[in-house]
């Protein structure tokens, strides 16, 4: 169990209560509120406690949108919610009626600009610390805006999120079903009467990592006409941007969210050049820069202990032959100075002292698997894999397959490698390397081949698996 709180619990409460009025209530998961002025700050923290059975955490969640299934996977969640009021600058030549006549009374004062108080934008940022990668604390950050505003020029606006220099975007390709897990941001905006057609309309945001280095951005129209015409009119606010990326934090580190709009007549889009935290966002003139507050997120670099654990061929101590499904599943428990591998496993054994091999192709056998438990969960497995030789008759055009698979949060097996779409080799000294990373982390590991019609009395379809390792983390 992770413990990071030595304090006393506190509970959620309104945004007008200042942290010495926050009262002291026990829940299951912890969670710390503090609230001043104009910013509240969030942070929860999972004791593994069953989300049905803590009513304040699912008050938390609900007030703030919170993702119950990504919260039940994250050792924490920050949370920071902070409105900022808003002030526009207008060029008074700008405010014009569709018959070109200024709407603006500048009197005798011959002003040509004023300031025009909009309201103000709410950012509301949150963090979940998902788990590890390379060594560092993947957060999955959120970023949503609310403009409770009118804008006065309706051009290409950005939401960016900046991030520390000791951050990095996280490449998701290496991640078991990041397609389903991972949504795409989105700007949403409500019914405009001035604008029906745009009621409810909804679109997919694309990040910008041009910026990489310092964080993305996200470029969107706000609500009210998408189109330019020649005559400025306010454009209504009310429009909610919401915004995310996964990133990997090497240390202590921050993020920001950062909101820029366009208000120059002449210039549809802005370019935007930004760093790191502390570096300054340039995004050309008549532009207005809204910067939320930064909010830390802990990256537990110096508590971080991990282990890597090899296992080869010999070690795992199986008997040298196949056995049969009539005769029965076969298991054993490899202790490894405290990480503890449970194997299940049919039609799998150590063949002539050189691989772990399942041979799924023989008459009346069944499949071939080896299925192994943890009694932590593992962040980083690799293996070696290849055919025993060219000739094993394994196709997935006649149905037949050879899984990878991992342990998912529900229970489930899910495949995240498919052996026979890899075209592994068929020369058994010169295995092909598969690694992959696990950041909220997995407790088993399933080899599976299946032969879909068998065809022959020896033992076929032979799967050989070389070196293996497994790196678990540890937070002191």
């Amino acid at each position: 169990m992770i413990s990071l709180f030595s304090s006393a619990i506190l509970g959620l409460s309104a945004l007008s209560v200042s942290v010495n009025a926050i009262p002291n209530y026990t829940t299951p998961n912890e969670i710390i509120v503090q609230s001043k002025g104009n910013i509240t700050n969030v942070q929860w923290h999972n004791n593994r406690t069953l989300l049905t059975n803590d009513e304040e955490s699912l008050l938390l969640f609900d007030e703030y949108d919170i993702d119950k299934s990504e919260a039940s996977r994250s050792m924490d969640v920050y949370i920071q919610e902070e409105y900022l009021p808003f002030e526009e600058v207008i060029p008074t030549e700008y405010l014009i009626d569709d018959l070109g006549v200024s709407t603006f009374d500048i009197g005798d004062s011959q002003t040509q600009e004023f300031t025009h108080n909009k309201g103000y934008i709410k950012f509301i940022t949150k963090a979940y610390a998902l788990g590890f990668y390379d060594g560092g604390v993947v957060y999955h950050v959120e970023v949503t805006t609310k403009q409770e505003k009118d804008f006065f020029v309706n051009h290409n606006d950005n939401l960016i999120i900046r991030h520390g220099d000791n951050t990095a975007t996280l490449n998701l390709e290496n991640y078991p079903a990041s397609g389903e897990r991972f949504t795409p941001c989105s700007i949403y905006w409500p019914y405009d009467p001035n604008n029906p057609t745009n009621a409810d309309e909804h679109q997919t945001l694309t990040p910008n990592y041009s910026c990489s280095d310092g964080g993305v951005y996200y470029t969107f129209r706000s609500g009210g006409s998408t189109t330019m015409d020649d005559v400025a009119t306010v454009v209504y606010g009310d429009t909610t941007v919401t915004a995310d990326y996964y990133m990997v934090a090497t240390d202590t580190t921050e993020v920001q969210p950062v909101y820029v709009h366009n208000y120059n007549w002449f210039v549809d889009s802005l370019s935007i050049s930004f760093g790191p935290i502390g570096v300054g966002i340039d995004a050309g003139t008549m532009s207005d820069v809204m910067e939320g507050t930064t909010m830390t997120l802990k990256a537990y670099d110096s508590r971080i202990e991990h282990e890597t654990y090899t296992l080869n061929p010999e070690d795992w101590g199986f008997d040298e032959r196949y056995y049969f499904e009539n005769e029965g599943l076969k298991y054993s428990t490899i202790d490894l100075n405290g990480f503890a591998i449970d194997t299940k496993r049919l039609r799998c054994g150590y063949i002539e002292e050189e691989y772990i091999n399942l041979s799924p192709n023989r008459y009346d056998a069944g499949d071939a698997y080896l299925e192994l438990t943890f009694n932590k969960p593992i962040y980083e497995f690799s293996t070696y894999i290849s055919f025993w030789s060219a000739s094993e008759y394994l196709y997935s055009t006649s149905g037949d397959y050879a899984y990878i698979q991992y342990l998912n949060e529900d229970g489930d097996w899910e495949t995240f490698i498919d052996l026979l779409s890899e075209g592994i080799r068929t020369d058994r000294t010169n295995q092909k390397h598969f690694e992959y990373d696990f950041i909220e982390g997995t407790y088993g590991i399933k080899f599976v081949a299946h032969k879909e019609t068998p065809n022959t009395d020896r033992n076929k379809g032979r799967i050989s698996i070389g070196e293996t390792k497994f790196v678990t983390y540890d937070i002191d």
